[in-house]
């Protein structure tokens, strides 16, 4: 009885520091920029450091960064939207969220 409620509290822990948490991105690679340019049409540099600034600036006003790596590209259209409605976001912001997320992670 002992054990399991020691696994589970383990658990609960071990899942409470998830995602990752990282530092801030720093400023996309001509190698990030071509990539997303040559998946997404009509995506901008500009538009990609806009969604990088939106990433540090709203994102850690509740929690610390995540590590965009850590969870996979899969999930960031389902965990993105909720995120955004939480920091009061238009949908511009969430398609330059999503459009920076997609240039950088690898």
């Amino acid at each position: 009885m002992r054990l399991g409620l020691v696994l589970l509290l383990s658990a609960l822990l071990l899942s409470a520091c998830f995602p990752k948490s990282a530092i801030p991105p720093g400023p996309l690679s001509p190698e990030q920029i071509a990539r997303a340019q040559s998946r997404i049409a009509g995506v901008t540099e500009d538009s990609l450091e806009q969604g990088r600034k939106l990433f540090i600036a709203q994102c850690g006003r509740c929690h610390d960064h995540p590590d965009i790596n850590a969870i996979p590209m899969t999930s960031w259209p389902t965990i993105l939207p909720s995120m955004v409605a939480r920091a009061r976001l238009y949908s511009s912001g969430q398609s330059m969220l999503m459009e920076f997320i997609d240039a950088v992670h690898e």
